[in-house]
């Protein structure tokens, strides 16, 4: 490096900062998400800039939060969409906790909050809240809480010892297979609900998932490369989406949803028709298709998430022979998370079970 700079580090040629630690806490390294050395520096002087007073400790839940999201904004750390619903937990968590002082706040109150979020409504008329939900509100405010500590708000975290374990998924049927596939295209078709046909399309055929479906845009389409390019989204000169593993994934375009494409044609600025939404803590506008969906998996006679969608389509790349890091790559997942899936559907796999005797 060129320059030196206190607490800044490069790894793999990315550059990452780590601040002096503060009140016996050392501060959690933050990516600066660049391999340039100079663009590193302005975005640390934006970091150091952050301003810092005696008076940091009796700030009130609200101002800092509004802090925390410029201040996450500035390092384009947070897209529109992660902003809003940042925005509207830090929001629902200052309302409960009465617009509380940011040093008042203790470990007992975050963790009745958590209890309180048990008891609030869920998605589905009667349900209650879920745990994977639960969890995603207790880490944001554990992302703002750790912010607190780095700009000297408060000495310690009151979720430091808060545990986010991973909640158990219920697993239904792992992937459908090809005839129920086709049932269920058959069934989208006689509906005539080109949207549920669309998700259904780029589910089976190209494996993605429910966020990259309703982040899908026509440039990600290339009719004459044959290709699909789950890529970020800019709007304005503004990035509004990331893919989750912030990497351009290539898919290769299946004749038959290449085919569903040309009918269904390129709409903007959004391929999945889009509507506002009545949830404080969803984005400020997306396409739930999930009532039409489950119509149709309900008349197939199957069961399933949107997400199985996604596990069929990998599935059945395995069942044809292709190799796990080949479909790692294809699903923009890691290798580990692929192996824990679809390992036993190799055919290395399946000798290794039927020798289990």
């Amino acid at each position: 490096m060129g320059r030196e700079v206190e607490g800044l580090t490069v790894r793999g040629g990315w550059f990452y900062y780590r601040g002096a630690q503060v009140g016996g806490v050392r501060p959690t390294r933050v990516a600066l998400k660049t391999r340039d050395e100079e663009e590193a520096i302005r975005k640390i002087w934006v970091i150091r800039k952050n301003p810092v007073s005696a008076a940091a400790a009796v700030t009130g839940f609200a101002a800092a939060a509004t802090r925390y999201l410029d201040h996450q904004k500035g390092l384009r750390r947070h897209t529109p969409k992660t902003t809003h619903v940042t925005a509207a937990v830090l929001k629902q968590f200052g309302d409960w906790a009465g617009n509380r002082r940011v040093g008042e706040i203790t470990a007992e109150q975050v963790a009745e909050w958590q209890a309180y979020l048990g008891n609030q409504p869920g998605v589905r008329k009667g349900s209650k809240m879920a745990s994977s939900s639960i969890t995603s509100h207790l880490m944001r405010l554990k992302g703002f809480f750790r912010w607190a500590v780095e700009a000297r708000m408060i000495s310690q975290s009151p979720m430091e010892k808060t545990k986010l374990g991973k909640p158990k998924a219920t697993r239904r049927n792992l992937w459908w297979d090809r005839d129920t596939r086709e049932k269920m295209l058959a069934l989208a078709a006689k509906e005539k609900n080109e949207k549920v046909q669309f998700i259904l399309h780029v589910g089976f055929f190209a494996g993605l998932r429910p966020g990259e479906m309703l982040a899908m845009t026509p440039e990600w389409i290339d009719m004459r490369g044959g290709q699909l390019h789950v890529q970020e989204v800019r709007m304005n000169g503004t990035t509004v989406w990331r893919p989750k593993d912030k990497e351009v994934r290539t898919i290769p375009l299946h004749p038959r949803l290449k085919a569903f494409l040309k009918k269904y044609g390129m709409k903007r600025p959004w391929m999945l028709a889009q509507k506002r939404t009545k949830m404080p803590a969803a984005p400020a506008v997306r396409y739930d298709a999930r009532a039409a969906f489950y119509r149709v998996v309900k008349m197939a006679g199957a069961s399933g998430s949107l997400n199985t969608l996604r596990h069929s389509f990998a599935s059945q790349l395995v069942l044809g022979g292709a190799s796990l890091s080949e479909v790692a790559a294809l699903l923009g997942n890691s290798l580990r998370v692929c192996e824990e899936h679809y390992a036993g559907l190799t055919a290395r796999g399946r000798a290794v079970v039927l020798k289990l005797g």
